[in-house]
C-alpha cells in the first residue's frame, strides 16, 4: 500500500476521517511499527519526489548526504542516471531485498529492519547473488540503532553501510523543497514524525485536519 492509497482510504469514507493531533498517517491506520510500510514509504518518497523534468530530488539529496561519510564507496555515481528503483527486488536466487536502486555500473541495496533481525547470512547472500550482475554493489543495512548485520564478517567492508533511522531522519530534515505545501513534502514531514515516535524522540504534534489530496 502506497502513501497515496493510505490517504485515499482515509479521505474517501463519509464523513472523512480526522487524524488526531498526536497521530501520524502510519499511526492512524495502525501500522506505525510494521516494517513493510516503512519500506513502502521510503520507496514511494524516493521514487515520486521529482521535479518537472523528472529528476529525483529527494533521492539526490539523500545520496549526497550519504556521500559525506561514504565518499569512497559512492563517489562518481549520479543519482539521476538510475535505471530502476524497485522494492522487494529479487536477488536472482529466491531472495528478495527490500529496496534495489540500479545504475548501469552500480547497484545500491537497502535492507530495512525495524524490530526483526537478520535471517542467517541474509545480507551476505544478497550481495553474493546480486554480485553476479558484474556491477559494483553496496548494501545499506537500515536499523533503528545503526547496528551491524550478523553476516558482516562475510561481507566486504567497502560493500556495507550501516545506517540508523536517527541518521536517516537527519538526512530527511535537511531536504528543503521550493514548494513546501505539495503532497510529497507533507507526507515526508509526517513520516519523519512517525520515525521520531518509534525512536521515542520529542516531536511537535500535528494539527487536527481532514485528509485531502493536495496538488503536486
Amino acid at each position: 500500500m502506497t502513501p497515496e492509497e493510505m490517504l485515499l482510504g482515509l479521505a474517501n469514507v463519509d464523513p472523512p476521517i480526522l487524524i488526531e493531533s498526536n497521530k501520524t498517517l502510519l499511526e492512524a491506520i495502525g501500522v506505525l511499527e510494521k516494517e513493510i510500510y516503512h519500506t513502502n514509504m521510503i520507496h514511494w518518497l524516493l521514487n515520486t519526489t521529482r521535479d518537472e523534468k523528472g529528476d529525483y530530488l529527494l533521492l539526490d539529496h539523500v545520496f549526497n548526504e550519504l556521500k559525506k561519510n561514504n565518499r569512497k564507496q559512492l563517489d562518481g555515481i549520479n543519482p539521476q542516471n538510475l535505471k530502476r528503483l524497485k522494492k522487494e527486488a529479487s536477488d536472482g536466487k529466491g531472495g528478495k531485498v527490500d529496496l534495489m536502486i540500479e545504475w548501469d555500473n552500480f547497484i545500491l541495496l537497502i535492507e530495512n529492519k525495524i524490530h526483526s533481525s537478520e535471517q542467517p547470512n541474509q545480507c551476505a547472500d544478497y550481495l553474493d547473488n546480486i554480485r553476479e550482475k558484474k556491477k559494483d554493489i553496496i548494501l545499506i543495512y537500515l536499523t533503528l540503532g545503526g547496528s551491524k548485520p550478523k553476516s558482516e564478517y562475510n561481507i566486504k567492508k567497502k560493500e556495507l553501510i550501516c545506517l540508523s533511522y536517527r541518521t536517516l531522519i537527519d538526512y530527511l530534515k535537511k531536504y528543503h523543497p521550493e514548494n513546501k505545501s505539495n503532497k510529497n513534502h507533507i507526507i515526508l514531514k509526517d513520516y519523519i514524525l512517525s520515525i521520531r515516535k518509534i525512536l521515542k524522540l520529542p516531536g511537535e504534534p500535528m494539527k487536527d485536519k481532514k485528509i485531502n489530496q493536495t496538488s503536486e
